[in-house]
């Protein structure tokens, strides 16, 4: 990688006009030492102590290097006698009048010490200057480049951003249709699941029925076949005792017992018996075909009940029977197939003989 310094040097090499904002660093101090070592120097007459050749030091900084370079040019060696007379310093900055020609030199004022003292603090705001402006061209070469790679980059982010937004639609547009399609499967999960409780509610019921309806039938049976040997009971009673009465008619009755028993009492007990028995027998056919009726609705209950295994047992073989009945149909018709080819063969080997018999 590339450092911030190697691509300011790149960049300047690749460009030299750069080369010239970069400014000469001048070492102020010996300038100024030099400069006072030097008593005289030639001048130009001063009008203003803050303009230089004419030119306002303050308006015009970058003309204060030239003038500083022809002023330590222009340096020339003073004698050894240095007249302390007030007349040398006669000669005010303010004054309109120009010098004579006889004098060339000019003694060091106080204005021109002050001129000399704004002049390098001038020049040293300068360089600071131009140091900062050549650090901020360096600096905006690399936000340049900087900003060249973070717009390169936002392009490339904002097409990531674009096919994340289209992933995102294609997404959202599946998930709608996701969603549809699981309400859909959970309507039918809750109508399955309805129909599926009732059915188990329904079977739990039959199932239930069905017992209670076996226990009663069986309580029925066991009841009918009690009624039954009773039944049976009362009617080997009545044929005896129809034998007895017959036997005691068929007796002729002495002239004694007829003046004895007037009324034959037995008689008229024996009918009353039988007719308490005979209405006994009529409740007990009466509660018996009531019974009879509860087991006939008990049996259509649980015919009820079981029709519904039944009929799918049924359609299984109805489905088996159809299925046997297909592979009986095409057996048959290989049979039919191969009987057709031995019927040609017995045709074909008929005419033979016959054509050998002529």
């Amino acid at each position: 990688m590339e450092t911030k310094k190697q691509r300011v040097e790149a960049e300047r090499a690749e460009n030299p006009g750069l080369n010239s904002f970069v400014p000469r660093k001048i070492d102020i101090d010996k300038e100024m030492e030099s400069f006072f070592n030097a008593t005289r120097v030639n001048l130009p007459p001063i009008s203003n102590p803050f303009s230089c050749h004419g030119q306002s030091v303050l308006s015009n900084p970058s003309s204060i290097m030239d003038s500083q370079r022809s002023i330590s040019e222009h340096r020339t060696t003073i004698p050894s006698e240095i007249s302390n007379s007030p007349e040398s310093f006669s000669h005010s900055p303010s004054s309109s009048s120009p010098p004579s020609s006889s004098q060339d030199t000019l003694p060091i004022t106080k204005d021109v010490l002050e001129m000399l003292k704004v002049i390098t603090s001038v020049v040293k705001n300068n360089q600071s200057l131009l140091l900062n402006l050549t650090n901020r061209s360096g600096s905006n070469v690399d936000s340049s480049a900087e900003l060249s790679e973070l717009q390169r980059r936002l392009d490339e982010e904002e097409e990531k951003s674009k096919s994340l937004a289209e992933m995102l639609e294609k997404c959202i547009a599946d998930n709608d249709a996701l969603e549809e399609a699981a309400e859909v499967l959970k309507k039918k999960l809750q109508s399955s699941m309805s129909s599926e409780i009732e059915y188990t509610v329904l079977y739990k019921t039959a199932k239930e029925e069905s017992k209670q309806a076996e226990e009663h039938y069986q309580i029925i049976q066991k009841e009918c076949e009690e009624l039954k040997k009773s039944l049976n009971e009362y009617k080997e009673e009545m044929v005896a005792l129809k034998k007895k009465c017959e036997e005691e008619e068929r007796k002729p009755l002495t002239r004694e017992e007829r003046l004895a028993f007037p009324i034959c009492p037995r008689v008229e007990r024996s009918n009353e018996e039988v007719e308490e028995k005979l209405k006994e027998l009529n409740a007990y056919k009466f509660t018996n075909q009531l019974l009879l009726q509860q087991l006939s609705e008990e049996r259509k209950r649980l015919a009820q009940c079981k029709s519904a295994e039944e009929v799918s047992k049924m359609e299984k073989e109805r489905d088996e029977l159809k299925a046997e009945v297909a592979k009986m149909k095409e057996k048959m018709e290989r049979m039919k197939e191969v009987i057709d080819k031995a019927d040609d063969g017995d045709l074909e080997f008929i005419d033979d003989s016959s054509e050998d018999d002529a």
